[in-house]
């Protein structure tokens, strides 16, 4: 590991560290999942953070042998997913199945903790990254966590009110119009 890389190698590691962690989870939340919506947008999030995990290990592997930071990254090239849409668009197809449990509000809960912390620690390395791709790289990573966390809060006012997020999304009103 080159020495003026450390510092980004450091938080290349931490970065899997984070991706791999978020993974498991979301693969155990796949599988415990009771409904088919909570199964439907953890399996969204499981294929997100896996495709994380490798451009990641990809950047990490390239730098230990030496190069530079690639300019291209399997991260840039993807499209980046519309994670409120993606939910809104599950949420609908499943409407009548909602159902929620200690479980699945608790995984929920630690779902929405994971993409916030991941938000806060691209954030700050993003305020030290000193190479432009660094940089787009940590700028892309917070764009998709924070698509992630808003996926989240949108699944947790929907199971908490689904009427109201079906009023809110729709833009229905109470006054009949």
């Amino acid at each position: 590991m080159a020495g003026k890389h450390a510092g980004l190698m450091n938080m290349l590691c931490v970065a899997l560290e984070f991706e791999s962690k978020e993974k498991a989870f979301y693969e155990k939340a796949v599988r415990t999942c009771p409904g088919k919506l909570g199964k439907e947008v953890f399996q969204m999030l499981l294929d997100e953070e896996t495709d994380h995990e490798k451009g990641i290990r990809d950047i990490y592997e390239s730098m230990k042998s030496g190069q530079a930071w690639p300019e291209s990254c399997s991260l840039f090239d993807r499209e980046l997913m519309d994670a409120r849409a993606a939910f809104q668009k599950a949420a609908e197809k499943h409407r009548s199945e909602v159902q929620s449990d200690v479980g699945f509000s608790e995984a929920l809960q630690i779902s929405i903790d994971f993409e916030r912390e991941s938000v806060k620690f691209y954030e700050e390395k993003r305020k030290t990254a000193g190479d432009p791709l660094e940089k787009k790289f940590l700028e892309r990573m917070i764009k998709e966590e924070k698509g992630h966390h808003l996926l989240l809060l949108d699944m947790q006012y929907y199971f908490d009110d689904p009427q109201g997020y079906f009023m809110e999304k729709e833009h229905r009103g109470l006054d009949g119009a």
